[in-house]
């Protein structure tokens, strides 16, 4: 499956961001291991690029793979779902109105890597300055 050429854009910097998507055509047989969400100033930039968050099947910070696609979730067999979460922290460091290129990749069972989808990420200003 060809990746999503998509955007992150208009959420605020200072607030928790939850990228949730959907994995569909899970090959028969595989289930998900771990997935990535990438963010780089340039695409040049040596990984962890300015932020990466990784995931797994267990509930951390960074997210949690939700449905590992085998049919035992929420969907059905082949589709899967994961979450990624960027804290107050992350997206204050982040900054506002810089455009960054972010991807998803995901890993399979068998070690089998795809990209999900990539495009920019923007964040813009807070308007108020509460604070936790």
């Amino acid at each position: 499956m060809p990746p999503l050429n998509s955007a992150i854009t208009g959420y605020v910097a200072g607030n928790t961001l939850n990228v949730a998507r959907i994995v569909s055509r899970i090959p028969t047989g595989r289930t998900l291991a771990k997935a990535w969400l990438t963010l780089k100033a340039k695409i040049t930039d040596a990984d962890p690029g300015a932020l990466q968050k990784t995931i797994t099947s267990t509930l951390t910070s960074s997210g949690q793979i939700l449905d590992i696609g085998n049919g035992l979730g929420s969907y059905p067999v082949g589709t899967g779902s994961i979450v990624f979460i960027l804290s107050i922290a992350d997206t204050l460091t982040l900054g506002t109105l810089i455009t960054y290129q972010y991807d998803i990749k995901f890993k399979m069972d068998n070690t089998d890597v795809s990209t999900l989808e990539f495009g920019p990420f923007i964040l813009v200003p807070s308007v108020s300055t509460i604070t936790v």
